[in-house]
Order: C-alpha cells, then structure tokens, then sequence
C-alpha cells in the first residue's frame, strides 16, 4: 500500500519540526532522515501561475511531498474504509495523541488540515497544479 500526502509548512525549520513532533523524521548528527517507512521529497519554495499573469509568481513557504508505505501505512489506514480523501482513509491526524489539527477554510487555499506549529497537509487529489509528484 502507498499513501501520498503534500505538506506546507511556513519555513523550513517549521516542516522539520512538524515531521519530527509527528515521527515522520528523525534528527541525526547528519542532519534529518525520514523515519522507516517515509519517504520525503522536500521541494521548497515553488513558484506558479496565479492568474492570468506574465510570469510565474512564488508561493511563499515550505513545500513537501510525502510518502508511506509498508508497514507504516498497514497501520494508518487498519480498519478504515478505503473511500473519500487521505483524512477519511488514515489515522494521519491522530499520529500523535493530543495534536490538535484545525480544517483549512482559507479562501484560495486546497481543502486541507493545519496543525499548532503551522504545517498544513493535503489529499494530492485537492491540489490543482501539484509539484514534483511520484513516479
């Protein structure tokens, strides 16, 4: 099984933080590493069409690609109905007992969920121009 989710954070010590607190990374004495069952593209600032403009504009903040696969997603997704969005399928916003993760009603903003420290997680599928996706 393979679940894809895209992350934006504020910074990107913001996103390192929100993937630690959540156990999706480790801080090692080279640096991060995703956790066993993770993988992680970290794109960074991305720039896009916002309208009908010349040239692209930056989307400020941090952007990430996310991946779970094995036993990680086996356990995330134990007992769900396999229909509806990424939230609906997973315990994805229960990894960590006691975070509290509010629904995204932003004008312009995908559908989504943010969390305390500002790191905000989308179904790929509310995402209208995605970045770098997985092969």
């Amino acid at each position: 099984m393979i679940l894809d989710l895209m992350v934006w954070a504020p910074t990107r010590e913001a996103f390192l933080v929100g993937m630690v607190s959540n156990g999706l990374m480790i801080q090692t004495e080279d640096g991060y590493q995703p956790t066993a069952d993770v993988m992680i593209d970290e794109i960074g600032p991305i720039s896009k069409f916002i309208s009908e403009e010349e040239s692209p504009q930056e989307v400020p903040g941090w952007h990430a690609n996310l991946r779970a696969v094995g036993q990680l997603a086996l356990d995330v997704t134990h007992d769900l109905d396999q229909e509806g969005d990424i939230f609906q399928r997973t315990y994805i916003l229960h990894l960590v007992p006691g975070l509290e993760w509010k629904e995204i009603t932003e004008e312009g903003v995908p559908a989504g969920w943010q969390g305390p420290n500002g790191v905000r997680l989308f179904d790929p599928s509310v995402v209208q121009s995605p970045m770098r996706v997985w092969a």
